[in-house]
């Protein structure tokens, strides 16, 4: 393998990375070469690895470092956080020779994934089970008003809270839920354009 196609190969195992990020590795292995020069170019090539192992490595070393994808500004944010998270991942995918590690990385985000999930689905289940407390308390507060009335008061009242606890529960998941799936859709839709650019 030659100096040209092991940094054509190089490029093209790197493409999931932002641009500047593509441009200075290949920058630095082709000014590696040409110091090392064309008899010993051979040799270098084979020390280095092949494509694969040299771009794992930048891909390991990018992923590792504080350096936001596409952000203008000096602060690292959420954003840019999850978008560098998100090009680790489909870099680390593009690789073969990552395979147990994209595989370990695919399950940690399905995890997480179920676990929010889980998480909505119990403050939906706390909004109903609330709701139909209320109106249990409200029938026993009816059933009370023959006996004593302080008590089916009591009773009304703690029903009606909980039916209102309860619905405020019930659509607050419902606009987290829309809210979690919108933003899964917007980030895998930027990560999809990205990979098709």
């Amino acid at each position: 393998m030659n100096k040209t196609q092991f940094l054509s190969e190089l490029r093209g195992k790197l493409v999931n990375l932002p641009e500047s990020e593509v441009n200075s590795a290949v920058g630095y292995y082709e000014e590696y070469l040409l110091d090392a020069g064309p008899e010993n170019e051979e040799q270098i090539i084979e020390e280095l690895g092949s494509p694969n192992a040299v771009a794992s490595k930048i891909i390991g070393e990018f992923a590792l470092s504080d350096a936001p994808v596409g952000a203008a500004t000096s602060g690292k944010t959420i954003e840019s956080s999850a978008k560098t998270l998100w090009v680790v991942i489909l870099a680390v995918l593009a690789s073969p020779i990552a395979l147990p590690l994209a595989i370990a990385v695919v399950v940690i985000v399905f995890a997480l994934l179920i676990s929010v999930l889980a998480v909505l689905f119990a403050f939906a289940v706390t909004g109903v089970a609330l709701v139909v407390a209320g109106i249990a308390a409200l029938f026993v507060a009816v059933w009370a008003l023959f006996f004593e009335f302080g008590t089916a008061l009591w009773m009304a009242g703690s029903g009606l809270v909980a039916i209102g606890v309860g619905i405020l529960i019930a659509q607050a998941t419902v606009l987290l839920t829309q809210s979690f799936f919108t933003g899964m859709q917007k980030m895998l839709g930027a990560l999809l354009i990205r990979k098709a650019a």
